[in-house]
């Protein structure tokens, strides 16, 4: 791939990353969809992953300081969007709505509490 190309997509990863921190500064917990910000941090490695594939297609040792400044980058918008999470977590009832306790694959996150099995002592007439 061109030059020009890969430079042109690393200014697309990095408005990607400015538009997340936006997001975050901008986000209500209050009255927001905490699902938004999930979805936004399932797409940070995607975007790592996409910003390293191209830095080592251009692979200079000038990069070095633009891939250090990515990763803080990186780093600030999942900071920003994990403290939202734990605001949520921190305002919501003790009830948590059926997309809190679901993992995306549909499996359950909670639990009944564990009860003693009934014991038999031996009389079948009581």
């Amino acid at each position: 791939m061109a030059a020009k190309a890969v430079k042109k997509k690393l200014k697309t990863i990095a408005s990607e990353l400015a538009a997340l921190l936006s997001f975050s500064s901008q986000f209500d917990v209050s009255t927001g969809n905490i699902n938004e910000v999930h979805v936004r941090i399932e797409c940070l490695p995607d975007i790592s992953e996409r910003f390293e594939l191209l830095q080592t297609e251009l692979g200079t040792r000038q990069r070095i300081t633009e891939r250090l400044t990515h990763k803080d980058l990186l780093f600030s918008v999942k900071a920003s969007l994990m403290s939202l999470l734990d605001s949520k977590q921190k305002n919501s009832s003790s009830a948590p709505s059926i997309s809190e306790v679901t993992r995306p694959d549909g499996e359950s996150l909670m639990r009944l509490p564990p009860i003693d099995a009934p014991k038999f002592n031996g009389d079948w007439q009581m």
